[in-house]
């Protein structure tokens, strides 16, 4: 079964029109709180983590990480912004405990993530409420009424850097992509910018700097990159699974050369 890394990223999109979350130090807290690791090793390693709002073979010669986990740091930061844990086991606020409700999709990798964020999260004494919504539900009940704290989504990034569907202050309404609610109109200046070149080298540069701003604001978290995988037997050749995929139909761009079984007819001198 080989593997191959599909152009997508899994993120834990903060909802920024929630209270809790336009305190960018509670932001960078739940980064810190999140061991993605563990998540990733709970999904049998099907995939590589993400360090940021694109995976770094897309933009070329950034450095720039989100914050590593920590749980220790984590909870300094909780407890500098306010969020003390009493003696219940809950961190809370002027007398409300600090409370956030998970919104996922059906499917097994959601599952486990849900499960997993959840666990983490309520180790460092957060109270977590997880919703696993019907797909049919998902759109009308959730996701246009951005009726979540937290969203566990699937982005696709596709051939091109271009994100501004998904990080675009215009895409913020309930008709958009920005299911984080993010706004900046240095973001929005440096995505409308990048759109309109054509130079891979300034498109680049535009996307480097989207990036260093993407990981100070710290609107979601971002947790992994995805494989594709697919079957087949050991005498069948297809595309080489070393290459990252834009798409998981991608993969069948080049199906004239594949081939059931292969054999030399006949060496030229």
């Amino acid at each position: 079964v080989p593997d191959t890394l599909l152009n997508d990223g899994m993120f834990a999109l903060l909802n920024n029109d929630v209270p809790l979350f336009k305190d960018v130090a509670v932001r960078r807290a739940f980064v810190m709180a999140t061991n993605r690791q563990q998540l990733l090793s709970r999904l049998h390693n099907r995939g590589v983590l993400l360090d940021g709002p694109l995976p770094s073979s897309m933009v070329g010669g950034s450095t720039v990480r989100q914050e590593s986990y920590d749980e220790a740091k984590a909870a300094a930061a909780f407890d500098a912004a306010g969020w003390v844990r009493g003696t219940n086991g809950l961190r809370a606020k002027l007398g409300t405990n600090l409370t956030v409700t998970i919104v996922a999709p059906e499917g097994h990798d959601f599952e486990v993530m849900l499960k997993t964020l959840a666990e983490q999260w309520r180790k460092i004494g957060i109270d977590v409420k997880t919703v696993q919504a019907k797909v049919n539900e998902m759109a009308s009940s959730y996701l246009q009424p951005r009726n979540y704290d937290i969203l566990l989504n699937e982005y696709a990034f596709g051939a091109d850097a271009d994100v501004y569907a998904y990080w675009h202050s215009s895409q913020a309404s309930p008709r958009g992509r920005n299911f984080a609610n993010y706004r900046s109109g240095l973001i929005d200046d440096i995505l409308s910018s990048a759109k309109a070149r054509l130079e891979p080298q300034l498109r680049n540069a535009k996307y480097r700097a989207f990036v260093d701003q993407w990981v100070k604001d710290v609107p979601a978290i971002a947790l992994y990159q995805p494989y594709v995988s697919y079957i087949a037997t050991d005498t069948s050749h297809s595309f080489d699974e070393a290459l990252t995929i834009a798409d998981a139909t991608a993969r069948y761009r080049d199906i004239q050369r594949w081939a059931v079984q292969t054999r030399t007819v006949m060496k030229t001198p």
